[in-house]
């Protein structure tokens, strides 16, 4: 059984006038101590495009703020497609073992069961509007437990700490996929 994927969707209006604010999602994201997520899609919505960012393809993402503001930059500003990264991207369509997850105040924790096994999550960061309507009603929905008035990288970060804890992460580390598990 492998981890299952996750999907990040955020919704700006124009993500280059933000592009600081992108660099920090990128880097809570992707980055992982040595590697980048490859289990992990991140969908950013905007006015005009759809960027879709692919962990599995994503090359010469580093974790020092000078290289993520040029990254980010360069994607969101100058609409560059680097490795791993794709615009007018449509979101692909959920499958039947897929669940939608909302950060909140309440919800499940790490410390509670994980859920029934997905091959996919779909977090909404933020707009729910917007997104539960590209969502099947029968989607299940889980809200994972968020502090109130936490950053969106904190929550990026809580996220990810608790699936990792549910299911284990697949990372790379200088070009070698690893599969770790925490629940047996």
């Amino acid at each position: 059984m492998k981890p299952p994927t996750r999907t990040f969707l955020y919704y700006i209006d124009d993500p280059c006038i933000e592009y600081d604010l992108m660099s920090h999602i990128l880097l809570n994201t992707f980055i992982v101590s040595h590697g980048i997520r490859v289990d992990t899609r991140l969908y950013i919505v905007s006015r005009k495009h759809t960027y879709m960012i692919d962990g599995y393809e994503l090359r010469h993402l580093y974790p020092q703020e000078s290289s993520l503001r040029g990254f980010s930059k360069a994607i969101f500003c100058r609409n560059k497609l680097l490795p791993g990264v794709h615009i007018d991207h449509s979101l692909k369509s959920v499958g039947d073992k897929a669940a939608l997850m909302h950060p909140s105040h309440n919800g499940l924790s790490v410390l509670d069961k994980p859920p029934d096994h997905y091959s996919g999550f779909y977090i909404i960061l933020n707009n729910p509007d917007y997104f539960n309507n590209m969502f099947p009603t029968n989607t299940p929905r889980i809200h994972i437990k968020i502090p109130r008035g936490l950053s969106i990288s904190s929550t990026i970060t809580i996220i990810n700490y608790v699936l990792d804890t549910w299911y284990g992460a697949v990372i790379r580390r200088k070009g070698e996929v690893i599969v770790y598990r925490a629940w047996r």
